[in-house]
């Protein structure tokens, strides 16, 4: 019982949300992908895309896309999986 009212929470595992930068690239065979969002309230609150890849689709709209997506794992996969169906 202890654990789900208080272990299990987000705000127990990770502190409170500050607003803050996340940054990470790789390496696909189709060129490096670079990806930056800033996030807040543990969600993005703007996200930014690039490298040397040639898209099949306009970025800034996937871009726009991502704000207001929480910033979770499982969130993100079904965010992103829901997207490679258009």
């Amino acid at each position: 019982e202890l654990y789900d009212q208080k272990y299990s929470k987000r705000e127990w595992n990770y502190g409170f949300d500050k607003a803050y930068s996340f940054k990470n690239e790789a390496k696909f065979s189709g060129g490096l992908v670079t990806v930056c969002f800033d996030i807040s309230d543990n969600k993005i609150e703007q996200a930014r895309i690039f490298g040397d890849f040639f898209g099949t689709k306009n970025i800034e709209e996937f871009e726009k896309k991502l704000e207001g997506v929480e910033y979770t794992p499982d969130t993100l996969k079904k965010f992103l999986k829901s997207q490679m169906k258009k």
